[in-house]
């Protein structure tokens, strides 16, 4: 008798383990509750827009430009700037640039003078 007093202990244990186990297994964040995880992917969008005009303190993207009308020459930097093929699918799009991305910009070949195009600020 004391002989299977012992083995029903020995099962209870064993049994009583593997459900804590199982338990700690399952609740991975300590309380139960499985937390999923998700993966953001941050959505590159690159600029539509052909040129970057010169609007004093920042650069922005226009579709159509009139160099003849619209530059005044007051500024050191180009009037307008043309991207290149690099510059369409690596620029990013946003509604300004600073002078230091321009910079950038042209030194890595994405973006270049307008061939018309003179030091100035564009006043449309």
């Amino acid at each position: 008798m004391a002989n299977s007093i012992i083995k029903y202990a020995k099962g209870a244990i064993t049994l009583f383990a593997v459900c804590l186990i199982g338990i700690a297994t399952a609740a991975t964040n300590g309380n139960g509750d499985e937390k999923e995880e998700k993966e953001v992917k941050e959505a590159k969008t690159t600029l539509q827009s052909n040129f970057l005009v010169n609007k004093d303190t920042n650069f922005s993207p226009r579709e159509n430009v009139n160099i003849d009308e619209n530059c005044d020459p007051a500024d050191t930097k180009s009037c307008v700037y043309q991207l290149t093929s690099d510059g369409m699918s690596n620029i990013p799009d946003q509604p300004s640039y600073t002078p230091a991305e321009i910079e950038q910009f042209e030194s890595r070949g994405w973006i270049e003078p307008h061939p018309n195009s003179n030091p100035g600020l564009y006043d449309d």
